[in-house]
């Protein structure tokens, strides 16, 4: 067993773009429903899938890219027991 444990968190702040199209208006229910069942390429900018809605009416959601944002971290438990540098 580790005699020291130190506990790390980062996050970041990055901005996925991505359109919704349908032929009618949507709920917002709708367009979060359509974006929770995509499957995005994050990889490569430009996908897009074709999602049925409950009424049969199809949702088309196009990934254009990612904005990579300012990052952070913390050492959130054990910074005590460091060495000093």
């Amino acid at each position: 067993m580790s005699k020291y444990t130190y506990d790390y968190e980062e996050w970041s702040q990055d901005t996925r773009s991505y359109t919704v199209e349908c032929s009618r208006k949507l709920t917002r229910d709708e367009v979060h429903f359509a974006m929770s069942e995509a499957e995005v390429d994050y990889e490569e900018g430009g996908t897009t899938q074709k999602i049925p809605l409950d009424d049969g009416v199809i949702a088309t959601v196009t990934y254009h890219g990612n904005e990579w944002g300012d990052a952070d971290c913390e050492i959130t438990n054990g910074e005590e027991d460091l060495a000093d540098d």
